[in-house]
């Protein structure tokens, strides 16, 4: 079963500058992920590799990144990157209490 997400960016600072996205201020997608990114955060949390929202942060763009280069790992761009993501991804699913 997929976990359905909406993803929303939203600029904050004092001076409000043009963003880059349709609506000014703010970057909005959905996503679809056979993993629940709120399990994964707690995951990633427990083993302490990061700290505070750095956990939280580092697992959604490993999402993000990981499922773009799932799609397009073939493409020149991206066949590159795509061995050593593997790479990475095979050493923190091996971490101590990965539970993967």
């Amino acid at each position: 079963m997929p976990f359905n997400y909406h993803i929303d960016i939203e600029r904050h600072d004092q001076e409000k500058k043009a963003g880059w996205s349709i609506s000014g201020q703010s970057i909005s997608f959905e996503l679809s992920s056979r993993d629940d990114l709120q399990e994964l955060i707690r995951r990633v949390d427990s083993l302490a590799i990061v700290s505070g929202d750095d956990a939280a942060q580092l697992t959604v763009g490993i999402k993000l990144l990981g499922d773009v280069l799932l799609r397009y790992r073939d493409d020149e761009m991206f066949s590159g990157l795509f061995p050593h993501f593997a790479t990475f991804m095979k050493k923190l699913k091996s971490l101590p209490g990965s539970d993967h």
